[in-house]
């Protein structure tokens, strides 16, 4: 154990036994201490242990009373608020504490919010707060104290002196909100730090990722230990089970900023403790017991803390102690004996040291008397001639104040003579208030307190004018130390006064102007050194006060860069005071300034000129500046801004016009110069109004609704400046100034959208129904056609029977096709072009034609040509009526002639400018002429659109011509419109010439594929079972028929052995031929499939193919087609 000196050991002793008298014991002093955590907690046990320190309770008659809040456990909600008011309240009702003391936020929060219910009046002193606006919140006249600051930097600082090659420096601090709190501190002062990387450790991990983390750290990095409370499953850590944890896994060494984790295995810091804190809260509450007022004392801001090391760490992780500040302090460092007695050593080193110094000075001494003897002889009469010759007034004033001798400069100064003042005292020539000056010297040089004083003094001339000197007083001993009399120099400084009063009234004028300006004030002498400044200097160039500033401006170039605003580096003779001190007189120099340290950059305006002499010559400059960094970015952002909205307006597809209250145009965008065709220009010089809305009516609803000014929309029909109309809507916005915004959306083509989407709407009702009605026609096809080859087969041969049934079956055919056209038509079905004679069907069509026109247009036609086409016979035929229908609406009202020609037509390059990008070749010319009203020019190149009409409501779809031209570019052909208005409209349809034969039906006398397998036969519809049975008999196979999809199903569960084909329908109730095939193929996976169907929207063909049928037969089916079709199957079922 250390041992204390007895020097030590009394003065100790002294302070033990003083400090209890510095608090009377009469009246004991109460005071509470109210704490937001719990006890137990180190931090808020060491600041109560701290307090009880200073105040000794034990010893004085201080009352010391602990509440503990305990938050951390119950949380500071506003119904447990509530419940502590109420129990304090009722505690303390009766009780008058001297001084509160709060420890941490919560405390402090709470009595803000009751103090004066509780305590009123009572002054409260604060800890522990992590609130920078602390000082802000707190009326000054009650409460005051110190925040809780933590010593990051210099932690910080220490970690990169003891390991400079550290890069990562890992923060382990929960986000608690004191967490928060410190964190968002710590993140101020990363950017001082340049390549050093901070990593957050927080309770988003467990405290295994944090001490996997640790475990794996390198050389370069090393770790400071703040707080973490929990970790990520919210599971409560101790404060020691946290460090200890955190030091041990750690592969390098933990630092920190709080004095308890240096207990637990952190190497250390400048820290924070708990204990000092306490002490230095309670310093701040005696000086208020003591009397002084609260509102004197300021909130400590920074808190204190203290250098504090573990010596065991610093030896494992190799640091020197050298390398740590002098007035550190290290727990666990090992007692060595020299340590226990060093003072006592020294001291007595010292001590002998003296005693042999002493004889030496001793004899040294005797031999310099002798000698001093003989110089003060002639240092005497060297005295008389400097007291007589001297530029002072000296006298020599006896011990009771009588002026005992004075030189000549003494006379001059008040006007006496010599033997006038040398028959005064020192009062009789002093001023009635100074009279005491003199006299209490004296009397505190007789006491021995002081032997000399320089002081200034107010005396009276002979002649009555004031006398201001400044007199420099010394008592004068004998050799056993008595007083012989006082010696006393006097200068008069009345006019080096005055100049001293008019010259700080000066200064104190310049200070007080230059402290109120917000602008950064410099002025200089000829050499350049700053001889006043304001505190806008030290802001403006980014220093934390006056005094970090330099003195002189050459030196500025070491922590400022200076840049012209393209980015040029200004040398410094181009900076501010060097121009003026040549000059130069310069307003709003505008520079960019960049700390070398910080890298902060701003932009500053400097005005500066040279102050002269009454001669002109330059002895000093004057330097205005400003920061115009906030003034440059908010000019650029309304620069940028101004061109964003100008983009945004001239680009928004929304028409935007500026009108003033008269509905005068002043702006228009882009959008509306587009869509209604008149520019900015040609508006200054028309009535727009006029011009948009040529009804009387409608400009005057267009006026009132821009007067009133609304911003619901509203319809308009504007006309434009082609003469068309459009269909917008409007929106009205006033201005303060009164100017108004036209907002407008053409909406022109979304009510076509709307009328088209309607119509598609029909069409595809109409494309359902025909669905239907060819699937029911289709069965029925299917059974007439199927009776007829039966009767065929069986009729004789050149007989009228078998004639008419040839008619029959014919009927069929085309009742087939024209179901196959009316599913195109509804765009229900597509067909496979083949060649085909497209004279016949232009015949064919302008039979039915003649029967459905007014006979007030007269059909002529001229076929010349026999040529074959790649198409389908529906698809010309829709060609035909659409082109010959539209042409007979055109002469409704008059009648006229429709003309039709078709001949075939060589094409060579020399007519591509008529026919387009057709390749040479042979084709056929389809030409349909009308001498009807024409085609109006602006529009004949939209008549192909779809939906397009100039037809009215009920007059027209819009899709014929867009069908027309839809078939002519699938049959590779080529439509050319050629219209003049009131005389007709020719349209002529190029379509190439196919070499290909037509394909002709099997004769019925051919020999058909036969065979003997056993087919399951599933149709819903009886008739088409029966007659599919027949033609399968007929051909030879065993067939068994069903008609329902759930009885086939069952028969093939129990006998799908007996089948070697299943033909079944695709659209049947409660379960349709797809699901059965599914079914058929889950049962018996290589059973073959054919499906039939009139119609369906279920699958397509190619669908079917892809699922495994093996074929897809369209209904109505005819026995060739069947026959060939199931031999094929079944033949490739065997293979």
């Amino acid at each position: 154990m250390r041992k204390i000196s007895i020097k030590w050991a009394a003065c100790f002793i002294i302070i033990f036994i003083l400090a209890p008298l510095a608090y009377p014991r009469d009246e004991p002093v109460k005071v509470l201490i109210l704490n937001s955590y719990h006890k137990g907690f180190p931090w808020t046990d060491n600041i109560v242990k701290g307090v009880e320190a200073v105040f000794k309770p034990e010893e004085t008659n201080f009352e010391l009373s602990v509440e503990y809040m305990d938050t951390k456990a119950m949380g500071y909600s506003a119904e447990y608020q509530r419940k502590l008011h109420d129990l304090y309240l009722y505690k303390y009702s009766g009780q008058k504490f001297d001084l509160v003391i709060s420890s941490d936020d919560d405390a402090f929060d709470f009595l803000r919010e009751y103090h004066e219910e509780l305590f009123p009046g009572t002054p409260v002193v604060f800890c522990g707060v992590n609130n920078r606006i602390a000082p802000n919140i707190i009326d000054h006249n009650t409460f005051t104290g110190i925040l809780e600051t933590t010593a990051h930097k210099e932690t910080i600082d220490l970690i990169l002196n003891n390991h400079p090659q550290t890069k990562k420096i890992f923060l382990i601090i929960d986000k608690s909100p004191s967490g928060e709190y410190q964190w968002e501190i710590l993140e101020q002062s990363f950017t001082r730090y340049k390549g050093i990387d901070f990593i957050r450790l927080s309770d988003d991990l467990s405290i295994k990722e944090i001490e996997q983390i640790l475990s794996g750290l390198t050389e370069d990095a090393a770790v400071i230990f703040f707080t973490l409370s929990q970790d990520k499953s919210g599971a409560y850590l101790t404060l020691k089970d946290s460090v200890i944890r955190v030091t041990r896994a750690s592969k390098r060494p933990v630092y920190t900023t709080h004095s308890m984790d240096v207990l637990y295995g952190a190497v250390g810091g400048k820290v924070l403790g708990g204990f000092h804190h306490g002490e230095n809260v309670a310093a701040l509450a005696q000086r208020i017991l003591g009397g002084e007022k609260v509102s004197s004392i300021p909130v400590v801001e920074v808190s204190p803390t203290q250098y504090v090391f573990n010596f065991e760490q610093l030896k494992k992780w190799g640091i020197e102690l050298s390398k740590l500040p002098k007035e550190s302090i290290f727990l666990n460092r090992p007692v060595s004996t020299y340590e226990d007695y060093k003072v006592l050593i020294w001291s007595v080193v010292v001590a002998i040291t003296l005693l042999v110094s002493i004889i030496f000075f001793l004899q040294a001494n005797i031999m310099r008397r002798k000698v001093a003897e003989d110089k003060l002889r002639d240092s005497e009469e060297r005295f008389r001639l400097a007291f007589e010759k001297a530029n002072d007034g000296i006298c020599l004033v006896a011990i009771s104040g009588e002026i005992l001798k004075v030189n000549q400069r003494m006379c001059d100064i008040f006007g006496y003579s010599s033997q006038e003042l040398e028959s005064m005292t020192v009062n009789d020539i002093a001023c009635a208030e100074d009279k005491e000056v003199s006299p209490t010297f004296m009397k505190k040089s007789m006491d021995g307190e002081i032997d000399h004083a320089i002081f200034e003094k107010m005396y009276t001339h002979k002649n009555g004018r004031m006398i201001h000197a400044q007199v420099s007083n010394t008592m004068v001993k004998d050799s056993a130390g008595k007083p012989l009399y006082f010696i006393s120099h006097l200068q008069d400084i009345t006019d080096k006064k005055k100049n001293d009063e008019a010259f700080r009234a000066g200064q104190a004028k310049l200070k007080a102007a230059l402290d109120s300006m917000t602008d950064a004030v410099s002025i200089s002498d000829e050499k350049g050194r700053l001889i006043e400044f304001n505190e806008a200097f030290a802001t403006f160039h980014r220093f934390g006060s006056k005094a970090e500033c330099y003195s002189v401006f050459s030196e500025y170039p070491e922590i400022l860069d200076a840049f012209s605003p393209d980015g040029t580096l200004v040398p410094l003779d181009m900076w501010a005071v060097p121009r003026a001190l040549r000059g130069e007189v310069v307003i709003d120099s505008k520079v960019i300034l960049k700390r070398k340290d910080t890298g902060e950059s701003w932009i500053g305006s400097y005005n500066f000129a040279p102050i002269r002499n009454k001669e002109g010559e330059i002895i000093g400059s004057v330097v205005v500046g400003r920061d115009i960094t906030k003034e440059t970015e908010i000019e650029q952002e309304i620069i940028h801004q101004q061109q964003l909205l100008k983009a945004i307006v001239d680009n928004i597809p929304v028409l935007i016009t500026l009108y003033d209250p008269k509905t005068r145009v002043l702006l228009t965008n882009k959008a509306f110069e587009k869509t209604i065709g008149w520019t900015n220009e040609e508006f200054q010089h028309m009535d727009i109004m006029e011009a948009c809305y040529p009804d009387p009516q409608h400009r005057a609803e267009a006026a009132e609704y821009m007067e009133k000014v609304s911003n619901e929309w509203q319809e308009f029909k504007v006309t434009t400046k082609s003469g068309g109309t459009i269909d917008s809507i409007w929106s009205n916005v006033r201005l303060e100034d009164d100017t108004r915004i036209g907002i407008g959306i053409d909406i022109t083509e979304k009510k076509q959208l709307e009328s088209n989407l309607n119509q598609a709407y029909k069409m595809e009702s109409l494309g359902t129904l025909a669905g239907g009605i060819a699937h029911d026609f289709n069965n029925i096809l299917s059974v007439i056609l199927g009776f007829t080859e039966l009767a065929l087969a069986g009729a004789e041969k050149e007989t009228p029977v078998e004639n008419d049934l040839r008619e029959v079956y014919a009927a069929g055919v085309r009742a087939k096709e024209l179901v196959t056209q009316i599913l195109t038509f509804a765009r229900q079905s597509d067909e496979t072009l083949k060649p085909i004679e497209a004279g016949l069907i232009v015949k064919e069509t302008l039979k039915f034609i003649r029967s459905t026109i007014p006979t007030t247009i007269e059909i002529r036609h001229n076929i010349e040509s026999t040529s074959r086409i790649l198409g389908s016979p529906t698809q010309l035929h829709q060609i035909m009526m659409n082109l010959c229908t539209n042409a007979a609406h055109a002469m409704e009202e008059k009648g006229g002639t429709l003309e039709i020609t078709l001949r075939d037509r060589s094409l060579h390059r020399a007519t591509e400018t008529v026919t387009g990008d057709l390749k040479p070749g042979e084709y056929i010319e389809l030409k349909i002429s009308d001498t009807g009203c024409g085609i109006a020019p602006h529009i004949v190149d939209r008549i192909f659109e779809p939906y397009f009409t100039t037809k009215g409501p009920g007059g027209g779809t819009g899709m014929g011509l867009a069908l027309v031209h839809g078939i002519v570019e699938i049959f590779n052909g080529k439509i050319i419109v050629e219209s003049t208005q009131r005389k007709g409209t020719d349209i002529i349809i190029y379509l190439p010439i196919c070499k290909e034969s037509i394909l002709q039906s099997p004769d019925n006398t051919e020999e058909l594929p036969t065979g003997q397998e056993r087919i399951l036969l599933v149709d819903d519809e009886a008739q088409v079972a029966y007659i599919g049975s027949r033609i399968l008999h007929q051909l030879g196979y065993l067939v068994t028929v069903k008609t329902s999809s759930l009885e086939a199903l069952e028969l093939f569960q129990s006998d799908h052995a007996d089948f070697d084909l299943v033909i079944s329908d695709v659209t049947m109730p409660k379960m349709t031929g797809d699901q059965l095939a599914s079914h058929f193929r889950d049962i018996r996976p290589d059973i073959p499939i054919i499906l039939c169907s009139g119609y369906t929207k279920r699958f397509s063909e190619e669908e079917a193919l892809k699922a495994g049928i093996k074929a897809f037969i369209n209904k109505p089916i005819v026995k060739a087609d069947l026959a060939v079709t199931v031999r094929r199957v079944l033949d490739e079922a065997r293979t």
